[in-house]
């Protein structure tokens, strides 16, 4: 799939969609301006930062308050914040996984992961450099075949290859393009890859081993091929919006190669 491609169709659909990027019960019905309520791109940033709280804005389809906005920040900031220690602790928890071996077994199971090389097969950075930069953050520390990630405690749209998240208070193009995000009208878009294909030469021998750690509810592997790939797909239907819990949904995939 085209990335190019889905990367502008996601900026287009970014602004239309955000309403969705809130709790959208807190969200109200009516999404029309009424006297009041002035759409959050109409909003200077000193404006978002100092009106009170219960400010209400238009923010794509809907309407919120000002306080939620900034709620949503706040969480924003933790998680660049705290992404690389979450990968590397996701990156240990999967080494506790068991073994699942690939191709065809002319020996014990045992005997081939005894001959398994040390070092899994590392994604290359590039695997992951599209997400924001919480997500480049965590892959860089979990050291994965597949890397897949949505942040904790947000609301995305899944846009068709990308999961999109919007925050109104980067409205700075340098800070926005620092945190690998996407400026529109209403502020800096964040986008998280809905699949990755790992492809590696699986060498000699039994093609490959792999151990897995995802989260079921929003992801799935829908490709192991014994002459080199692996591909994971989010479970999410396109167009779809949803909220992650507590801690971030992720997807992790180690492969070892026969010695």
């Amino acid at each position: 799939m085209n990335y190019q491609r889905i990367l502008s169709f996601a900026v287009l659909v970014g602004l239309a969609v955000f309403a969705s990027q809130l709790q959208p019960e807190r969200l109200l019905a009516d999404p029309t301006p009424t006297a009041g309520v002035r759409p959050i791109a109409a909003l200077t940033l000193k404006e978002r930062t100092t009106l009170p709280a219960s400010t209400r804005v238009v923010v794509g389809k809907g309407v919120t308050t000002l306080g939620l906005l900034r709620v949503q920040h706040s969480l924003a900031l933790k998680r660049f914040t705290n992404a690389g220690s979450l990968g590397k602790s996701a990156g240990a928890a999967v080494s506790q996984q068991r073994y699942m071996v690939v191709g065809k077994i002319n020996s014990s199971i045992a005997s081939i992961i005894a001959g398994l090389k040390d070092t899994a097969v590392i994604e290359p950075a590039s695997g992951y450099a599209a997400g924001g930069l919480d997500m480049q953050a965590f892959c860089k520390a979990a050291q994965a075949t597949v890397c897949l990630y949505y942040p904790a405690s947000t609301t995305l749209c899944q846009c068709g290859g990308w999961a999109s998240v919007l925050d109104p208070y980067i409205t700075d193009p340098k800070i926005c393009a620092a945190e690998n995000g996407v400026l529109i009208v209403s502020g800096c878009q964040y986008n998280y890859p809905t699949y990755y294909t790992a492809q590696f030469n699986p060498g000699t021998g039994p093609p490959f081993a792999y151990k897995v750690a995802c989260d079921p509810k929003y992801w799935k592997i829908d490709t192991i091929d014994p002459h080199g790939a692996v591909a994971v797909e989010t479970t999410i239907p396109e167009g779809q919006n949803f909220t992650t819990g507590s801690s971030p949904s992720t997807c992790i995939v180690r492969v070892w190669l026969s010695q």
